[in-house]
């Protein structure tokens, strides 16, 4: 090492955001209280193509909203859940924050979680009603 150099040491959290996301999904494809639960995304991308007089044209496609939640998803009951994950130390957006507030006020279950256990309360808090497992039924004639 070069004399008079410093090197700062980095602070680092205990896991990424996506761990903590992919966690999250997993658990939530397993739980008998979930119908479904997808990752959601918010941005945007431009694309090019050829209109039918063969110009050169661009395209800009917006997709998701701001303020989404990164799991988007629905309860067994029929009721929208959204889960907003995050590191330890950082916090949601006023947009997140905005949304998560919409869907709790219409009878939704969403909240900013930090670990799976935030997610385990947030659903026993909602009381679900697990979904009832299909047996198909067979009629002989």
């Amino acid at each position: 090492m070069a004399v008079g150099i410093k090197l700062k040491k980095r602070r680092t959290l205990p896991y990424k955001e996506q761990d903590l996301l992919k966690v999250v999904l997993e658990f939530l494809e397993l739980d008998e209280r979930i119908a479904w639960a997808k990752r959601m995304n918010t941005g945007a991308a431009v694309g090019y193509y050829e209109d039918k007089l063969g110009r050169k044209r661009r395209r800009f496609v917006r997709y998701g909203f701001k303020g989404l939640s990164d799991i988007l998803g629905q309860a067994a009951d029929g009721r929208l859940i959204a889960f907003e994950t995050k590191r330890p130390g950082e916090t949601a957006s006023d947009d997140q924050l905005a949304f998560i507030e919409l869907v709790n006020r219409f009878g939704g279950i969403a909240g900013v979680v930090y670990s799976l256990d935030e997610v385990l309360k947030l659903l026993d808090q909602a009381s679900i009603t697990p979904r009832v497992k299909h047996i198909p039924t067979f009629q002989l004639t």
